[in-house]
Parts: C-alpha cells; structure tokens; sequence
C-alpha cells in the first residue's frame, strides 16, 4: 500500500474495504468525516448590508446569518454516487428601516386653507394662516429569521488538477423557499404607531388623523411586496452564494498525489522509487466512500 496521506483528525474506516474496480490500492473515507468537513465549512457568519428607494420611501437592511449543523449520508441513485446533505439550520435576523417622508404623501393643509390680503399703501395685509410641515419619520423594523432547514445533494467527481487527484462534491441544483409573510402585519402596526404618535403632535389636524394614517399605510403597503421580495431574494443569494451551494464551485474533499513514493531514497545518488496514479474511480460500501486506484 502506497503512502496515501489522510487528513489528520478525520475518522478513518476499520471496515475491510472492497474494491470497486481492478486496483492496486483503496482509500476510504467515511460519512463522519465528510460531515466534519462539511461542518466547518458552514460553521461561519454572514452578514451584509445596503438599500435602496421606492417614491417617497427609502429602505435599507442590515442582514445578519448564522449556518449551522448539517449530516452527510452516502447513498447511491442509479449506480451514481450521491452525497446527502441535511439538518444544516440557517437562522438570523434582518435589521430593516424604513424611512417616510410625509411631505410626500399627505396633502398640504393650511387653517383656514385661503388667505385674505388687502393692498394698501403701505404693502398688503393678510389674513393669518397657519401651514402643517409634514416631517419625515424613520421606522425601524426587526425581522428575525427563525430556524430554517436546509438539505442538499451533491454528486462525487474525481479529477486529475497538476500533481495530485482531487476527489470534488458538486452540488445538484435546489431551491431554498423563505416565507417572510407574517412580517407584514408587523410592518403596519409599527408604521402605524409610528404614524400615529408623529401625526398625533401636530396641532390643528384634529379629525383628519385617521384618514391621514390610512393614506400613509395605503402607501406604505405598495411597496411591502416589492421590499420584503427583495429580502428574500437577498437571503437566498447570501446562501447560494457560499462556496458549498454554488452549483459551479467543486468542493474538494481529498486530494490525492499522483506520484506516490513506494521507496525513499536510501542515500546520496539513490533515487526515490515511484509509482504514478493513473486512474482513481470511486464506489460506495457500507458507509465509506471508497477510492479505487490504479498505478502505472
């Protein structure tokens, strides 16, 4: 058996190990240790941040992801070696603001709405009036991200990269669904009492705060749709867009020297004896993933 170095750490097989083709040699590697690997992958934040305006609102996010978990089982589909990934929970939060302006949307009252003027010789005389400045409001709204499910599939592939052989998991397309509906009805009750309380200090505005609020809200809620898309698009972009669901990333989980030493050099002018990995297939046995190699 050739010098076929192992990841230290990582569990290793006490199975007898079949071959799976005509092979001088085998290597194993068990569903413990792909989930190790898998793990620490995952094990890391996210977090990103941005914006962006829709009329007389402005919007920004501050998302913040936590990737945890995830089993491995090794399991064959039609004589094609898969890699199942599963229990892997995504969860967070999203820190939304969203701003109104108000001048925007409400309309513009005066008391009394006319204003009287006299010319005379000294300049005109007007009646007084009394104008409401609609202020601008900021509403922050926290939207967190409950424990989520993931699971994948990922096919093996074995290649020859420059000097070694390296074994790639490849992810198998999926879709990743995030319902953020319920945030809604947050949403408008905070913007509601939001409004309320602004609107509510206001003199003079009296009887016309409940239309006013509802004018808000109606605005408020044509753009829902369009912001709360745009989170979850976010998210799932964030997941898709680590190396491991990327479905144009391999992932390499074992490389393999093609140039194995059988015997070191025993002194100056001796050389090293050497066999090349000519070809590495792969199949599965009880668990373990087993490389075939084949020397030339």
């Amino acid at each position: 058996m050739s010098n076929i170095p192992i990841p230290s750490g990582w569990p290793r097989s006490s199975k007898t190990l079949p071959t799976p083709m005509r092979s001088d040699a085998t290597v194993a590697i068990s569903e413990s240790a792909l989930t190790k690997l898998v793990r620490l992958a995952l094990d890391n934040p996210v977090a990103t941040s941005g914006g962006g305006g829709w009329g007389p609102f402005v919007a920004s996010y501050a998302v913040n992801l936590q990737i945890t978990g995830g089993d491995i089982k090794l399991t064959e589909v039609a004589n094609v070696q898969i890699v199942r990934l599963s229990n892997v929970i995504v969860r967070g939060s999203v820190n939304l603001s969203v701003g109104l302006d108000l001048g925007r949307v409400l309309p513009h009252i005066c008391i009394p709405p006319f204003r009287v003027c006299l010319h005379t010789p000294w300049g005109d005389v007007c009646t007084p009036q009394v104008c409401i400045p609609w202020p601008s409001i900021q509403i922050p709204i926290p939207i967190p991200i409950p424990p989520l499910g993931l699971s994948a599939d990922f096919g093996v592939g074995v290649q020859q990269r420059g000097a070694s052989w390296q074994v790639d998991l490849n992810l198998y397309p999926f879709s990743l669904y995030i319902d953020l509906t319920p945030t809604v009805d947050l949403i408008i009750d905070t913007a509601k009492a939001f409004v309320r309380d602004t609107i509510g200090r206001i003199p003079l505005v009296g009887g016309l705060l409940e239309g006013l609020v509802d004018t808000v809200l109606n605005a408020l809620r044509s753009v829902l749709d369009a912001i709360l898309t745009a989170i979850k698009e976010l998210i799932r972009t964030i997941i898709l867009g680590l190396d491991l669901f990327s479905p144009t990333i391999p992932v390499p989980i074992q490389q393999i020297p093609a140039r194995q030493i059988i015997m070191p050099a025993s002194g100056p002018g001796d050389g090293d004896v050497a066999l090349n990995i000519s070809a590495v297939s792969l199949a599965l046995n009880a668990g373990d993933l087993v490389l075939a190699l084949s020397f030339s």
